[in-house]
C-alpha cells in the first residue's frame, strides 16, 4: 500500500533585491504569537479565584497559533497626518516634515537645527513653511517600492470611511507560495494581534496551481506621525487547507435542554479552564 503524501507548504524567494538567507523567514504561527499576549498573565492580578485572562482562553490560543506567519522582510516607514512643507529663499519646496511643530517656530532656522541630517548637503535655511490642508499618508519599504490600488477598486467598502482608508498601499511579497494538489491557502491578518496599525485585505489563493508572488494590499489604521515597523514584525497569517467538497447538513433550532443541562453539570465542579479540560480536542493528547 502507498502512503498518502504528506501535505507541504513551500516558501520560495522570488524577489531580486533581497537575499533569502538574510531576511526573516516565514515561521509556524506558534513561534510568533503577539507580544502583548506573551506578556499576559493567566490569572487576574486581583484574585486567582476571579475569571482568568485571555491567556486561559484556548479558542484565542488556537486562533493565534494556527498556520504560519509571514514576517515583514524589510523596515516599513509610515508617515501619516498633516505634513509641513519647507521652502528655501527661491520659494522651492525642499523638504516635507511629519512633525507636530508650530510652523512659525521653523522659519529662519537651518534644517539641521530642526531634524538630524545624515547628509549635510541637504541643509538649508527655512524661509517659508506651510502645513498641508489635507491628511496625507506616505509608505516606503527599504529595498523596494510600495505600489497601490485606486479606491474605485473597493467602491462601497466601509474602509473608505477610515482616516486613511482611501489610500490603498500594496507590498510586493518576496515569497512564492506553493502547496500540493487540491490545497489552497487563506491569507489573513495576524489573529488577535492589533500591534502594527496595518490592516490587510484578506484572500484565498489556490497555490497548488498559482505560484506567482501574491501581493499584499493594505490600509493604515494607526496614528498620525512617523512610524517605523521593523523588519521581522509578524504581519500576515497563512493557513493552508485542503479543498474538499463536503456536503454539510445545516439545521436551525433550539438546543436540547437535556444536552444543555449535561454540559452545565459537567462544568459545575471545575473552577477554571473548563473548555480546555472538558471539551478541547487536545486535552487527551499526551
Amino acid at each position: 500500500m502507498f502512503k498518502k503524501k504528506k501535505p507541504y507548504l513551500e516558501f520560495r524567494m522570488v524577489h531580486k533585491t533581497y537575499d533569502a538567507d538574510a531576511i526573516p523567514h516565514p515561521v509556524r504561527a506558534n513561534k510568533a504569537v503577539p507580544n502583548w499576549y506573551k506578556k499576559l498573565k493567566p490569572d487576574n492580578p486581583r484574585s486567582k479565584l476571579e475569571v482568568g485572562t485571555a491567556k486561559r482562553c484556548v479558542p484565542f490560543l488556537d486562533a493565534v497559533t494556527q498556520g504560519f506567519i509571514i514576517p515583514l522582510w524589510a523596515d516599513l516607514v509610515i508617515q501619516a497626518g498633516y505634513p509641513i512643507f519647507l521652502y528655501n529663499e527661491e520659494k522651492e519646496r525642499r523638504m516635507t516634515l511629519w512633525i507636530n511643530e508650530n510652523i512659525e517656530n521653523l522659519v529662519g532656522k537651518r534644517l539641521s537645527d530642526v531634524v538630524k541630517l545624515d547628509d549635510n548637503t541637504l541643509d538649508f535655511t527655512i524661509y517659508h513653511a506651510s502645513r498641508s490642508s489635507e491628511r496625507i499618508i506616505r509608505c516606503e519599504i527599504m529595498g523596494d517600492e510600495v505600489d497601490g490600488h485606486s479606491e474605485e477598486q473597493i467602491a462601497g467598502s466601509p474602509t473608505l470611511k477610515l482616516p486613511f482608508g482611501r489610500t490603498i498601499s500594496k507590498l510586493a511579497n518576496p515569497w512564492s507560495i506553493k502547496t500540493q494538489k487540491d490545497w489552497s491557502i487563506q491569507i489573513k491578518n495576524t489573529s488577535n494581534s492589533f500591534e502594527t496599525g496595518l490592516v490587510f485585505f484578506e484572500g484565498v489563493v489556490d497555490t497548488d496551481e498559482y505560484n506567482l508572488p501574491i501581493n499584499f494590499p493594505f490600509i493604515w489604521n494607526g496614528d498620525d506621525g512617523e512610524h517605523i515597523i521593523p523588519q521581522g514584525t509578524p504581519i500576515l497569517q497563512v493557513i493552508p487547507f485542503e479543498r474538499k467538497k463536503v456536503d454539510i447538513h445545516v439545521t436551525v433550532g433550539s438546543i436540547d435542554d437535556i444536552d444543555l443541562q449535561k454540559q452545565n453539570k459537567s462544568m459545575a465542579g471545575v473552577l477554571k479552564d473548563r473548555y480546555k479540560r472538558l471539551f478541547w480536542h487536545n486535552r487527551k493528547k499526551p
